[in-house]
Parts: C-alpha cells; structure tokens; sequence
C-alpha cells in the first residue's frame, strides 16, 4: 500500500510541473520578399545591427546601383527574422500569423499567385519580416495552410 501511495504521489508531482504552455501571438510587418537567396538555411535570426549590416550588403549588391530602401535600426523589442517557405504550386506566400512558444517562433504561411513574379517561377522567396518580441528565439517553425 506504502508503494501505491508513493506511485500516486510522483504521479501528481508530474503531473503539476508539466502544466500546458500556451503559444503567446506575435505582432509583425512582413516589410520585403527578396527573390535571391540571403542566408542557406530556412531562416535567419536578425537580432543586432552588424547582422543587419551583413544582409543588406547582400540586398545592396545583388541589387546593383539601384535605389534601395535604407538600412532598417534593430532595436530593443523587435527583431528581423529572414524566412524561405517551401512553395509547391504558387510562386509566393502570404504571412497569416506569428506565434512564440519556448524559443521558437511559429510563423504560419499561405501560399499565393503573385503577379509581379512568373507563374513558373518556384524559388523560395527570401521573406525578410519585423517581429515585435522580447523573446529569445532559437528556432522558426514555418507552417504552410492549404489554400
């Protein structure tokens, strides 16, 4: 009986200390879709200026002598985060929602036709985005909804 009482006890202590956490919504502008590559991974992390200073070299270059948008400031409370979505049948996404949850940020993806690119065109557009957060993030969960 004494085993029981104790195998109930470490039940309950589990139980309390694995309480749901809740994905907390992050607010967001979706400020450019690059159609270049601007990092080999599925995303970047822009959190510090010299890393911002890195990536629109890269914009600046490819872009040549042409006008560009200045250098956008990476301050307390927002980061820039740098997605490629998997496209299967569009030629670009449209961001839906951003969520966090235990350092990952969850950024929900629709895809779309856009006009201004070729129909046949399936490179992963670069989409360069400004979240508003605090929060550590180590990693990014890029989720697709179906049309």
């Amino acid at each position: 009986m004494k085993c029981f009482s104790f195998l109930v006890f470490l039940f309950f202590i589990s139980c309390d200390s694995q309480s749901p956490s809740k994905k907390l919504k992050v607010e967001f502008e979706d400020v450019y879709h690059h159609y270049f590559t601007l990092t080999p991974s599925n995303f970047m992390i822009i959190d510090s200026q010299e890393k911002m200073k890195k990536v629109y070299a890269a914009i600046y270059k490819n872009y040549g002598s042409k006008r560009s948008a200045p250098i956008p400031t990476v301050t307390a409370g927002e980061k820039y985060v740098i997605i490629k979505p998997t496209l299967k049948n569009s030629n670009d996404v449209e961001i839906e929602d951003v969520e966090v949850l235990n350092k990952t940020l969850y950024i929900t993806v629709k895809p779309f036709q856009n006009p201004e690119v070729r129909k046949t065109s399936r490179l992963s557009p670069n989409v360069l985005m400004k979240i508003y957060t605090k929060s550590t993030i180590n990693k990014v969960i890029i989720n697709t909804q179906n049309k």
